[in-house]
């Protein structure tokens, strides 16, 4: 995976906790903000697994 998709995962996944984080606590801005912030925290969480067990099949034995 390469570095910039491995900066996008991250991305996601720190949009979608402030998101959660300021929907739950400062702002209540519905159920479909809620959905699309946590969609947003599992793609960045997905993405960020392929690039770690990518990283582990590369390791030469």
């Amino acid at each position: 995976m390469s570095e910039r998709a491995k900066g996008l995962a991250f991305v996601l996944v720190a949009i979608g906790t402030l998101g959660l984080l300021t929907n739950e606590f400062l702002f209540s801005w519905g159920r479909v903000a809620t959905l699309v912030f946590a969609a947003a925290n599992g793609i960045g969480l997905v993405a960020v697994g392929i690039a770690l067990w990518g990283k582990g099949q590369d390791t030469p034995k």
